[in-house]
């Protein structure tokens, strides 16, 4: 029973850890993306390729944000795209 419930827990934090972008409604009203690229095998490149990957090209960074869970770091970084 504990050693499903430790997998089940394991398998979450996998797929928490795995990053992925989501719209965002920026301040100034304007639509941009928070992307998120948490975990020890992933780093600020992996935002940015992200960004530029949802952007389709140029954008701009409104914010950065890094923490640390544990041995876990969780990146965020939200951009807007110059289109």
């Amino acid at each position: 029973m504990w050693k499903n419930v430790i997998l089940l827990g394991a398998f979450a934090f996998l797929l928490c850890a795995c990053g992925g972008a989501r719209n965002a409604k920026l301040p100034d009203g304007s639509e941009g993306y928070s992307i998120n690229c948490n975990g020890t095998d992933n780093d600020w490149a992996d935002c940015y390729n992200q960004a530029a990957d949802k952007c389709d090209g140029p954008y701009e960074i409104v914010s950065t944000n890094t923490v640390g869970v544990g041995n876990t770091p969780m990146r965020n970084i939200i951009v807007k795209c110059k289109k």
